[in-house]
């Protein structure tokens, strides 16, 4: 496994018990194996976060994704938005 820049990455072992399904989501715990860390989840996003913020803690703080505070980087200007939907 390597992260974005191509870096290879240590695996990482996690211990997933899901305890409910409601609102058409998972609520449960995770338990970080390597740091011995145990947290609870409320949902599978919020499952899947906790996971990526362990991997992000053990290697360099490189951000793979655009965050909405980021400068217009990725916006599409509203009048190319008209183009796009005319076609």
């Amino acid at each position: 496994m390597s992260d974005p820049a191509g870096k290879p990455m240590d695996p990482a072992s996690f211990l997933i018990q899901v305890q409910f399904r409601q609102n058409a989501t998972w609520q449960g715990s995770i338990q970080w194996l390597d740091k011995k860390k145990t947290q609870r989840f409320r949902s599978t996003l919020e499952l899947i976060q906790l996971m990526d913020s362990a991997l992000d803690s053990r290697g360099p703080d490189e951000k793979a994704f655009a965050a909405w505070d980021d400068s217009d980087a990725g916006t599409v200007p509203a009048q190319k938005q008209e183009e796009k939907e005319d076609e």
